[in-house]
């Protein structure tokens, strides 16, 4: 019998209005603004190639 490993998690891109709506859903978390600024410099450099 042939196992398989399940899918692999797959980032998606969404909108910025899909992204704040999440956020405002989120309610009361707090971010730290220098790691999520970092985290978004990453992703961009990884995905967006000019």
């Amino acid at each position: 019998m042939e196992t398989t490993s399940p899918p692999k998690h797959q980032r998606v891109w969404v909108t910025t209005a899909e992204a704040r709506e999440t956020l405002r859903q989120l309610g009361q978390w707090q971010w730290q603004l220098e790691n999520v600024e970092a985290t978004i410099t990453g992703w961009s450099r990884r995905k967006l190639r000019f």
